[in-house]
C-alpha cells in the first residue's frame, strides 16, 4: 500500500506540474482516488495503533483497491477513445 501511495504521489505531482491542474474527469477521479488511497494508508496505521477494527480497515483497503482498478480502467478507455 505505501508502494503504491509513494507512485500515485509521483504521478499526481507529475499531472500537476505538466498540466498544471485538473482539467478532465479522469484527473479528478485521479485527484480523488489518491486522497482515498491516502486515507486508506492512515487508516491502516490507526488499525496498527488500535484505533479502528479490522474489519473498517478492510473494508476501506478493499475499496482503495477497487477504486485504484477503476481509474485504471477508464485510463485505458479514454486513451483508446
Amino acid at each position: 500500500m505505501y508502494s503504491a501511495v509513494g507512485l500515485l504521489t509521483i504521478g499526481v505531482a507529475y499531472m500537476l506540474y505538466t498540466i498544471g491542474g485538473v482539467p478532465s474527469i479522469h484527473g479528478k477521479f485521479g485527484l480523488f482516488v489518491y486522497l482515498y488511497v491516502l486515507f486508506a494508508a492512515t487508516s491502516g496505521r490507526l488499525f496498527w495503533g488500535r484505533k479502528i477494527k479490522r474489519n473498517t480497515h478492510k473494508l476501506i483497503a478493499l475499496s482503495a483497491v477497487l477504486l485504484l482498478a477503476i481509474q485504471i480502467m477508464l485510463a485505458l478507455y479514454l486513451y483508446v477513445l
